[in-house]
């Protein structure tokens, strides 16, 4: 069995919900929710605008993306 990882898309920080959620715009000015797992990372994204890169999660999550 091998294992195939997610494609990476491109976004823009827009601002936090909470500790865990983060707002983001895709290229096509999509606006996202996107999870964010790792709080070691969350500190240095506090700037509107930073590019990150997102992947798309299974499809029975009720939040579709998550930062990488």
């Amino acid at each position: 069995m091998q294992y195939t990882f997610p494609t990476l898309k491109k976004c823009c920080f827009l601002g936090k919900e909470n500790r865990y959620l983060t707002e983001v715009a895709l290229d096509d000015q999509q606006h996202r929710t996107a999870l964010c797992t790792s709080l070691l990372n969350m500190p240095q994204v506090d700037i509107l605008g930073t590019k990150l890169l997102i992947s798309e999660r299974e499809k029975n999550y009720k939040i579709p993306y998550m930062v990488e």
